[in-house]
């Protein structure tokens, strides 16, 4: 009787976690769609070039400086994902040359992800 119950109890927690994770994940989509409706290609340029500048990680940049400079964004390029992501292709010259892109939310634009191309 009582493992019927310790499990009764772990069914229903593990179902209220699923269902407020699919709330939690809607919210989030509406909140990234809103926001890419308000965002332009020149934002989502600014915001790549302003992270670069400021918090490039140096384990894709391979710990070289990111400048000014060495920043190279087609803005022709840019697109969204979804009407929820900003996906930015760009180049760097210099030490950290190379072909990268960037990826963040719309509601999001502190949380940008790095990978080469």
């Amino acid at each position: 009787m009582k493992t019927k119950i310790v499990v009764l109890a772990l069914v229903s927690t593990a179902f209220c976690c699923t269902a407020f994770y699919l709330w939690a994940s809607n919210t989030r989509a509406e909140k990234d769609v809103l926001a890419c409706q308000h965002m332009t290609v020149d934002d989502a340029d600014n915001i790549v070039v302003n992270d670069l500048l400021s918090n490039a990680p140096a384990e894709v940049f391979n710990k070289s400086r990111v400048t000014i400079g060495s920043i190279y964004i087609q803005k022709s390029d840019i697109y969204t994902m979804n009407q929820r992501y900003y996906i930015v292709p760009f180049s760097l010259t210099g030490q950290a040359s190379g072909q990268y892109q960037a990826t963040f939310s719309c509601s999001d634009t502190q949380n940008i992800r790095y990978s080469s191309r």
